[in-house]
């Protein structure tokens, strides 16, 4: 502390404090920086404390202090009441714009309200209707499962028109029914894009709530690898090119990829959560937790390249300015990539014989870091991440495993 301002041991020391609380002990508190405002916030807070409690010894404001306490228990209850009232209209709704609707809702709501992430966890109805609804919609098109539930009725009266006109009338229904395909399949992936974006919103920012840790010990099918093989894989689209919205799927893919690389960075954060939730979840780590990504059956195949191709996509010098958003963005693609890397033999290896050429003269190089703004606190972060992820690609091919069987 400063000349002349006293210690936090005469903050603790009030006259009577010790006589009457013998279990507080005093502490020393040490600061690195010398402007700290820790001092004159823990004052404050002593301060405060002691003050409440003096004044709760006036009748009054007890009762009033007891009546805010359960008006706050009471909101807490409603809420909880709403969340569920909104679960069974979301899991029993039968049109997809409806539910797309009060997902939206929840997902808006939940981003930054504690109360009803902790629901989320608590309670997993939701989530696993949630994983059945990615499972329904991501990988295939429903309407292609569909036609080919429906193609051995409608080859055998294909087959009966045999002059060219009757072929030319097939090959145009068949073009208009592969559009009709194109956009309903547009509207499936906005509608997974949703889910993913809810499931981002409940995840971050709730490492207080010891039950998201809940999520890596599910059991199949529910599983975070089955979770994970969902979420990297390469989803059926159809035919591509045939008509003036391909640019709009293809942004749609990226915008799900991103969203998808955002879900892998906070359920890593929860492997290192899971290290102080007891001994029952020591067994989730980083390790683990790269080893299901290689077993997820499109990671390494699909999604992994996706992922290298946007880190350096954001950081080329002729890409736009990156937002702040970008920059987290770019963050959560390097914290996988070192997680990958740094704790995986399997994925390392493959990293490395495909993606080493990429990090050491593009990612690294000093036009690519110069993107990395100072001003935006994350980006210290990123830098390092850049050189750690390189430092262990070389150390991987010095080990010369990667001629094993990667």
């Amino acid at each position: 502390t400063k000349e002349g301002e006293g210690t936090l041991l005469d903050v603790l020391d009030e006259p009577g404090m010790r006589r009457n609380n013998p279990g507080v002990k005093k502490i020393d508190i040490y600061t690195l920086s010398e402007n700290t405002k820790l001092l004159m916030h823990l004052e404050s807070s002593w301060q405060n404390y002691i003050m409440n409690e003096t004044a709760k010894m006036d009748e009054a404001f007890r009762r009033a202090a007891l009546d805010t306490a359960a008006t706050v228990k009471k909101k807490r209850e409603m809420q909880a009441l709403l969340y569920r009232q909104l679960v069974r209209e979301i899991v029993n709704v039968v049109d997809m714009d409806d539910r797309f609707d009060l997902l939206n809702e929840l997902s808006i709501a939940c981003e930054h309200n504690i109360n009803l992430k902790k629901l989320f966890f608590e309670e997993h109805e939701l989530y696993h209707f949630l994983i059945l609804e990615l499972r329904r919609y991501l990988p295939v098109s429903t309407v292609v499962r569909h036609k080919h539930r429906s193609s051995s009725s409608s080859s055998s009266s294909s087959s009966s028109s045999s002059s060219g006109h009757g072929s030319q009338q097939q090959q145009q229904q068949q073009h208009k029914g592969q559009l009709a395909l194109y956009f309903c399949r547009s509207d499936e992936m906005e509608y997974v894009l949703l889910i993913l974006e809810l499931l981002v919103n409940m995840l971050k920012d709730a490492e207080p709530i010891h039950a998201r840790v809940r999520l890596l010990a599910m059991p199949p099918p529910y599983a975070i690898g089955d979770l994970l093989s969902l979420i990297t894989c390469r989803p059926d689209m159809g035919r591509r090119g045939e008509n003036e919205d391909e640019d709009d799927i293809i942004l749609l893919l990226q915008e799900m990829s991103d969203v998808a690389t955002s879900i892998l960075f906070h359920l890593r954060s929860c492997t290192d959560q899971a290290g102080w939730e007891g001994t029952e979840y020591v067994r989730y780590s980083r390790a683990w937790f790269s080893r299901q990504l290689s077993l997820a059956g499109d990671f390494k195949a699909y999604f992994l390249g996706r992922m290298v191709r946007r880190i350096i996509e954001l950081m080329a010098p002729d890409s736009p300015a990156m937002e702040p958003q970008d920059t987290l963005l770019l963050f959560h693609h390097l914290t996988i990539a070192y997680t990958i890397v740094a704790h995986g033999k399997a994925l390392a290896v493959h990293f490395t014989k495909n993606y080493m050429e990429e990090f050491k003269y593009f990612v690294r190089n000093p036009t690519f870091m110069a993107r990395l703004e100072k001003y935006y606190p994350v980006n210290h972060r990123s830098e390092m991440l850049i050189h750690q992820i390189v430092e262990r690609l070389e150390q991987w091919k010095r080990t010369n495993f990667m001629y094993g069987s990667a």
